[in-house]
């Protein structure tokens, strides 16, 4: 087995991701406009949009203007381990004094 790139608790990308220049990030700003126009224009049917195109333009537009729908996972617990939350706990019951 090939040794682990990085040692146990180390980060792969300890500076985090990039910042995306300013310019660049003003540039997709301004065409949000257009942007919305075009996939208000799918959503009505324009340049003869499919249906299924107008599903995805009207999921998009929910999407960001509601924010994605909550996703349900169904989980079966059976070990919480309370041994494990019992340092935490107490330092919270500490904190509350």
């Amino acid at each position: 087995m090939p040794a682990p790139l990085f040692e146990k608790g180390q980060s792969g990308n300890p500076s985090g991701r990039p910042k995306m220049p300013e310019e660049l990030r003003e540039a997709f700003r301004a065409a949000g406009p257009k942007a919305l126009a075009t996939l208000v224009n799918i959503l009505d049917g324009g340049n003869n949009a499919k249906p299924s195109d107008q599903v995805r333009a009207a999921e998009v537009l929910l999407n960001r203007g509601y924010g994605m729908p909550v996703q349900a996972i169904e989980a079966e617990i059976a070990d919480l381990r309370p041994i494990v939350f019992a340092p935490v706990l107490g330092k919270l019951m500490e904190s509350d004094k």
